[in-house]
């Protein structure tokens, strides 16, 4: 196996048990398993890996719908809107995706969701005409506003 090979399998490794973390690291013969599909292109729309229980596709599914929640649940301080704040619009989709934001006074989340799927559904969030400002807020820091938030509510 060439070193290349060797970097590339070991990323995917770190990548999948990293993805997987939260339930625990993946059995070896679940990881070799997903990286023989991974190489073999057996799969190749990423939408539809799976850890066994879940695809990609289904996990964003989730997320979409647990945020569109939680914004409809806090309207007085959810925002969506179809550009970014420079007023760009999402990953050059012409128009295929949107942003929506919440602040949850541990701090801003935002997720883009696509267009043609949410925007009706969630039509009572407030609509601007350029999204907030992102305040560099990453995958983590979205996870501990989240989690800080939940423990706030545990106390009020």
């Amino acid at each position: 196996m060439s070193e290349y090979m060797k970097c590339e399998v070991s990323a995917r490794y770190r990548f999948i048990n990293k993805l997987h973390k939260p339930f625990g690291l993946l059995s070896e013969w679940k990881l070799k398993l997903i990286l023989t599909i991974i190489d073999d292109d057996e799969i190749t729309d990423t939408e539809q890996i799976t850890d066994g229980h879940h695809s990609f596709n289904e996990l964003y599914q989730h997320r979409h719908a647990l945020f569109i929640a939680l914004c409809l649940a806090h309207l007085d301080s959810s925002w969506r809107s179809k550009l970014h704040h420079d007023g760009e619009v999402p990953f050059n989709s012409g128009g295929k995706w949107f942003i929506m934001g919440l602040n949850l006074g541990t701090g801003d989340i935002s997720y883009h969701l696509p267009t043609a799927k949410y925007w009706e559904l969630t039509s009572q969030i407030k609509t601007l005409e350029r999204g907030k400002e992102w305040d560099g807020h990453s995958s983590s820091t979205v996870i501990s506003r989240l989690e800080e938030y939940a423990q706030q509510q545990q106390k009020d």
